[in-house]
Order: structure tokens, then sequence, then C-alpha cells
């Protein structure tokens, strides 16, 4: 009997992911066949041709009782896309199940609850579509072609005559098949909260504190060996304007010395002074009356 877990991560997070092999009808875990993984070519996007309805389990049971009824053992697909996004897992990967006449070897069978040639898929049926086509081509190894990439994410037209999967799988400008590649839902979705990661952060700023720290202690040590040199260049200044000063000071004593002091007022007698000071008032007068 096969029995391949499977883990999404992307689904799992946002709680998308239900394996339902053991509590749906049928049987999940043989039925049709087991094959080899090197058998497994394409990713095949169905829808139900059903109504969703607000309790998605009874959605998953309504198809498995649909395929009841066309004497089949055990559900069609391998995964079923319910309106809110859930992924339910009800056919065992690794076995044939029926949805692509002719082909069911080949092909690991999705279905989208909906009828797509009246409605759209869900934005949460697009998110999901797109998570889960993504982790089967870049995460699940076991199947050689998946590493092809979304070239074999096929519809289920592109296989068999049949309108399944919906009028704008493909070759319209607005094609199911481009917004579960590009992941891009019908409503424009809010931008999620960036995730920091606090230990690189943490690491880039210890590292920018350090090289700010290793600048200033190099302009510091600039600092201070400018600040030595002028003090050095001062003192030497100093000796220097010392040494001029001394200079000067010797130069002014021998002239003193080598000429006669200039007289002071108060060298002369009072009489003397008296009678020079009477002599040039008398010469002002003179010229005064001369003129």
């Amino acid at each position: 009997m096969a029995n391949t877990p499977l883990y999404i991560p992307s689904l799992e997070e946002r709680k998308k992911f239900t394996d339902y092999r053991q509590g749906v009808w049928g049987n999940s875990f043989s039925w049709y066949r087991e094959r080899a993984w090197t058998e497994i070519k394409y990713l095949v996007i169905h829808h139900t041709v059903t109504n969703p309805t607000n309790n998605p389990k009874s959605d998953v049971d309504y198809i498995a009782e649909i395929h009841r009824k066309n004497g089949w053992l055990g559900v069609g697909y391998h995964l079923i896309i319910d309106a809110t996004g859930v992924v339910w897992y009800v056919g065992d990967l690794s076995t044939q199940r029926a949805n692509v006449a002719n082909m069911n070897d080949k092909v690991v069978g999705i279905a989208l609850i909906g009828d797509f040639t009246k409605t759209n898929p869900t934005d949460e049926q697009i998110i999901s579509a797109h998570d889960l086509c993504k982790w089967f081509i870049e995460d699940f190894k076991a199947v050689p072609d998946f590493s092809k990439g979304w070239e074999i994410l096929k519809g289920h037209s592109e296989l068999q005559s049949t309108a399944c999967p919906g009028t704008n799988w493909k070759g319209v400008s607005d094609s199911i098949y481009e917004r579960i590649k590009n992941r891009i839902p019908y409503t424009p979705q809010p931008q999620p909260e960036p995730v920091i990661d606090w230990q690189k952060r943490y690491s880039e700023l210890s590292d920018k504190y350090n090289n700010d720290l290793g600048v200033w202690n190099g302009k510091e040590n600039g600092y201070i060996s400018t600040q030595l040199a002028l003090e050095t260049q001062m003192a030497d200044n100093k000796v220097e304007c010392q040494g001029k000063i001394a200079e000067l000071e010797l130069k002014l004593a021998n002239a003193e010395s080598q000429n006669p002091q200039i007289p002071k007022l108060s060298d002369f007698p009072d009489n003397e002074i008296l009678a020079e000071a009477f002599r040039i008032i008398i010469n002002k007068f003179k010229f005064k009356k001369e003129y």
C-alpha cells in the first residue's frame, strides 16, 4: 500500500492543507494502481463543475460521492482545492487515479471546486494552487520531470478534448494559468509585513559600530598627533622669540651707551627756562606785528 505524506511549508503556514486520505470515501492508498515516480510527467488542473457551499468538507465529500456513483473505488483526483483555498489530499501521490483519460499514469490531478465556464476561481484558490504547484516544481525531487519548471503545469483541456478547467484557462489576456503561475489573485492583496532577520540586523549594526569606532579612534589619534606637533612648534617658537627679545635688549643697551643722553627739561635752571620762553614770546609778537 502506497503512503506518501506531504509537507508543504507555504500551505502549512497559511493553514491551507489537510491530509484527508484516511477520512474521505474510497481507497486513497492503492486504487487504481501504484506507479513509479518516473512515470509522472504533468501537474494537471481541473474544475469540478460543482458549486461551492459554506461547508468545504461537504463539498469534498460530494465530489467523492459523484466518483463513487461512477463505479470507481476511490476519488479520481489526488488533490482538491476548496473555495477557501484549503488543499485536501485525497489520493496518494504514488497512485494512478482517474482524471485524464489514457494518461492517468502520467499526471497528478489537482481539482479546484467550481465551474470556471461561469465564474473565476477564488483568490484563495489561485494562491493555494500556486503554492502547491511551486512546491512540486521546486522541492519535490522524487519526480524527475518536475524539474522542467512551469511547463509541466497543464490544464485538462491541453491533454484531452474537454472544456475543463474552463474557458479562461490559457490563451486569453487574463488566463487562470498565468494567475496560478505568477500567484496573481483577482483581488489585489495587502503587502505582507516585512520579515526582519534580527540576527543579521544585529550583525550589521555591530559591524557599523566597530567600523565607526575604528574611524573615530583613527581621527582621535590624528588629533592627538596634531596637538603634539603644534605644542612642539609653539615651544620652539617661544624659545626663538625669547632669543630675539634678548638680542633686541642687548642692542638697545649698546645704543644707549654709545650715544649721549638727550638733556631733559628738568636738567636746565629755572631762570634759563623763563628767559628762553620770554624770548620765544617776543619773537612771535614781532612776527605778528610785521605782518
